[in-house]
């Protein structure tokens, strides 16, 4: 309760707090956004078993390639469908042959993704945790402002 009332006692924290409040709130809300635009998406999906075709490679930088899984599968009524996975990795997740679980919306199948973590969660994920990251940074410079303001290591 002490470091509260020395950060909004002290201006410079309070700033650099406020601050990144205003920024971190925002990117975590969004990911919350992204997260639960997501779950109701591929709540509605179909899911099937695919099995991975090709893989395609993009050079990234001279020493840098990206890769793609192209994947296959059959939709319940019969429909072959290929698909171009949108998420690139720089190694390759998925090697030809191998079965994967796929989501598909019933009414665009060739609008399907490899149904994991990684691929569909990961970066909302990602930018929720970076929103934390920078409330945290605030906090965490408030307090050295303070501690600096007052000449102490204690407050």
């Amino acid at each position: 309760m002490k470091i509260i009332r020395s950060i909004l006692k002290n201006s410079d924290a309070l700033v650099v707090l406020a601050a990144m409040f205003l920024v971190g709130l925002p990117v975590i809300i969004t990911g919350f956004i992204g997260i639960s635009e997501s779950s109701a998406y591929y709540g509605s999906c179909g899911s099937v078993e695919g099995i991975v075709v090709a893989n395609k490679y993009k050079e990234e930088t001279k020493n840098s390639t990206s890769y793609r899984p192209v994947v296959m599968f059959f939709t319940p009524d019969g429909t072959k469908i290929h698909f171009t996975d949108p998420v690139d990795t720089f190694y390759e997740e998925y090697r030809v042959g191998d079965k994967v679980a796929v989501l598909y919306p019933p009414d665009d199948p060739s609008n399907a993704r490899i149904n994991s973590w990684m691929r569909i969660w990961f970066e909302h994920a990602f930018i929720i945790g970076a929103g934390f990251i920078l409330i945290a940074a605030g906090i965490v410079i408030s307090v050295v402002t303070v501690r600096k303001a007052s000449g102490s290591d204690k407050i």
